[in-house]
């Protein structure tokens, strides 16, 4: 993720939209699988009532996988923003890369 980002501000005409489009997958995977996650953790189980869960411990997963998650999205959307000036200033405006 540092190395996009260094990619993104020091070298953009070498930023490829293929990194956006990773980089926008990979959040909304982490974004959704963080919720799947929360949801899971709350569901009733059967076993012993002293088996309950772990709030502190859920809520910091699911926290923490929210953030990068995020942080992956928006590193994707920039990309996509780069991409499109990069190739605007180039007069190319065709999606092949």
């Amino acid at each position: 993720m540092i190395q996009d980002i260094y990619f993104m501000a020091a070298q953009p005409a070498h930023y490829k939209a293929q990194r956006a489009v990773f980089n926008t997958i990979f959040g909304l995977l982490f974004l959704i699988g963080s919720i799947i996650y929360y949801w899971a953790a709350y569901r009733p189980k059967v076993g012993p009532v002293g088996n309950g869960p772990n709030d502190a411990v859920i809520w910091s997963n699911f926290l923490y996988t929210m953030i990068v998650g995020g942080c992956f999205f928006t590193l994707g959307m920039v990309g996509w923003v780069v991409v499109r000036s990069v190739r605007a200033k180039n007069g190319n405006v065709s999606t092949n890369d």
